[in-house]
């Protein structure tokens, strides 16, 4: 449970907003928290069994925030105090600062700085059985995250370049360090680099003549990660699996004035790998391979009602994706909207 407060102030300089918030979490359990002592133990609903573990903690925030609007120029910069008991009973400060400017309608420059903290969840600190070892010592994250850009409209045309840089402390993973290991919750330094690119082409603008061809967009994306620290490891269930490169393309068009058609195709490489069993010898280790899959999108828009024919992974490619987990081959969605 918890509550919230929040306001903010218009004046000479600018506008100002702060607030507070305090959240309350509990967890009853037979397997994650700390063990109680056997007379506090609770009654499970519906069961002649009993809770036998708990764990709590109580989150305090406040917050401050100004911004300020000069001509094409924005500046928006806070802080958030923020205690937690389940870490120490410390305020903790987290700055962030956000500025764009606008030089013409065409252009925008932007740049951010931002700190954060995240705490481990129950299960990170507490879960214990056959395949998984949580940690109770795990200290929250700590992140500091830095974000340029540049975006540019001209016309028909639309382009956004933009560049990431986070630094992450005590990033919290599920780790084996062996092929005949289970997984444990472990932490360790990160640093993450990404490069960003989109542009797209609305030919209705460009060419008003015709009228079935909307729009290409196109997007391309790039991201290196490094682990400063900690011991090797030999799968990583979270942090060190990352989309390496992801490009895409779409391609949009729109019949009998009522049916729009869009087709997408993308190619993206996974770095890190799952475990596979297929082979024979349990906790196989296969790198994530490069794929491609296309998607098309129908549909039909005549108010009230709208249709839509979702196709997704037409070519029925078996992958592997994120988190060890196979991914459906050919899916096929319909609805029918209806709007009041």
């Amino acid at each position: 449970y918890g509550a919230s407060v929040n306001t903010h102030l218009s004046w000479l300089l600018g506008k100002t907003a702060f607030g507070a918030d305090l959240r309350r979490e509990r967890i009853l359990s037979t397997a994650l928290g700390y063990e109680m002592a056997e007379e506090d133990w609770e009654s499970i609903h519906g069961s002649d069994r009993k809770y036998s573990r708990e764990a709590k903690r109580l989150n305090t925030s406040f917050f401050l925030e100004h911004n300020i609007i000069l001509g094409g120029f924005t500046l928006s910069a806070g802080v958030l105090a923020n205690r937690n008991d389940g870490l120490d009973r410390r305020y903790r400060l987290y700055p962030g600062v956000d500025i764009s400017y606008r030089p013409s309608d065409a252009w925008k420059f932007y740049a951010s700085w931002n700190k954060a903290l995240r705490m481990p969840t129950y299960t990170d600190l507490f879960t214990a059985n056959a395949v998984q070892q949580g940690d109770p010592n795990l200290l929250p994250e700590r992140n500091d995250t830095y974000k340029m850009g540049v975006d540019w409209q001209q016309g028909a045309w639309q382009v956004r370049w933009s560049a990431f840089y986070s630094h992450g402390k005590d990033m919290i993973d599920w780790v084996m360090y062996s092929s005949d290991d289970i997984f444990h919750s472990t932490q360790f330094a990160l640093d993450n680099w990404e490069l960003l690119w989109k542009g797209k082409a609305d030919f209705c603008s460009l060419m008003p003549s015709q009228s079935w061809l909307e729009s290409l967009d196109m997007s391309c994306m790039y991201n290196y990660q490094t682990k400063k620290e900690g011991a090797e490891v030999y799968k990583s269930n979270y942090s060190l699996e990352y989309l390496r490169w992801k490009i895409r393309g779409g391609i949009h068009f729109r019949f009998f004035q009522h049916l729009q058609v869009s087709g997408y195709v993308s190619w993206q490489k996974r770095m890190g790998g799952y475990l596979d069993a297929s082979q024979g010898a349990a906790n196989q280790y296969t790198k994530y391979s490069p794929y491609a899959v296309a998607d098309i999108k129908l549909s039909w828009d005549a108010r009230p009602c709208s249709l839509f024919l979702s196709l997704e992974n037409v070519g029925n490619h078996k992958y592997f994706d994120y988190g060890n987990v196979p991914q459906p081959g050919f899916v096929c969605l319909g609805g029918v909207f209806v709007r009041f």
